[in-house]
């Protein structure tokens, strides 16, 4: 299969971005949601104050008078705690994030936000329409790392303390979210994501199929309506019909018998009459002579 699109199937860029931003908005969601879970974890990690000063109390007994010392690691040991509750955060964000994204596509081929724009994600390699398992896994684990994956390990490593290393991270999360976009721009319409992992999102129509078959369902009892009034209006000119034939029967036949009753039908008949009977006279005597004549 090829890897440009055919024109039918080009989707336009807004829709696709509105896809996105749907998807990414119900993600963001998450992130807050997580954020709320997390600061209740660390508050709930802080409020046991009784179990880490008696924590801190026995490393200050351990340290053979370095209070300073036994002070700071308690501190540190504090700080660790909080970080690694923050850290599960971001580590949980993706972890979601790629669960959303992999059973939406392995499973309708499309997550919620392409299915509310009417959209879906094929594969252009081989015969198969349809994405395979490793397929969508690969597309999920890239528009993951797109989206927050890369953003995350950089929120991760400056906690960690390397900034530098951070700043890397935020910087290619930009480079490669800008080129992502700007993908969307060439002949083929597909991004970097697409690109990497075999794919292509296309229209389905459905919501246009649906509304068709919705108008010939609202349409199909008008069409029987007027078949049936077509007919009842034949039916009407058929009954119209007979009684006009009716009517000039009756009418014919009134006019005969008015004729017959009148001055010249009486007159019409007399004069059949008699011209009746004088061709039977003549017939009669025309016998009676052939038979004297025998």
């Amino acid at each position: 299969m090829a890897g440009n699109l055919a024109s039918g199937e080009t989707v336009p860029t807004g829709r696709r971005v509105a896809a996105w931003a749907v998807d990414f908005a119900l993600i963001t969601t998450f992130a807050v949601l997580l954020g709320v879970v997390t600061h209740y974890r660390i508050t709930d990690y802080l409020s046991g104050w009784a179990e880490l000063t008696g924590t801190g109390v026995w490393d200050v007994l351990q340290s053979n008078g370095d209070w300073g010392g036994a002070g700071k690691t308690f501190g540190l040991d504090v700080v660790h705690g909080v970080l690694v509750l923050i850290i599960e955060a971001f580590g949980a964000l993706i972890v979601a994030t790629f669960a959303y994204q992999f059973v939406g596509l392995a499973w309708k081929g499309r997550t919620f936000g392409k299915m509310l724009l009417d959209l879906r994600v094929r594969s252009v390699r081989g015969e198969r329409d349809h994405l395979g398992r490793w397929q969508a896994a690969r597309r999920a684990f890239a528009g993951t790392m797109t989206d927050v994956g890369i953003y995350s390990f950089a929120c991760i490593a400056l906690l960690a303390g390397s900034f530098f290393l951070s700043f890397l991270l935020w910087l290619t999360a930009l480079v490669l979210l800008a080129a992502n976009a700007f993908a969307l721009l060439g002949a083929s319409h597909r991004s970097l994501v697409d690109r990497f992992a075999g794919t292509a999102v296309v229209g389905t129509e459905l919501y246009r199929k649906t509304w068709d078959a919705a108008k010939e369902q609202m349409q199909l009892p008008v069409i029987m309506d007027t078949v049936q009034l077509q007919q009842i209006r034949d039916s009407e000119r058929i009954v119209q019909a007979r009684e006009i034939g009716r009517n000039v029967g009756h009418r014919t036949a009134r006019a005969a018998r008015e004729a017959i009753a009148s001055d010249s039908g009486q007159q019409a008949q007399r004069v059949v009459a008699s011209a009746g009977k004088r061709a039977g006279a003549g017939l009669k005597s025309v016998y009676q002579k052939r038979r004297g004549s025998r």
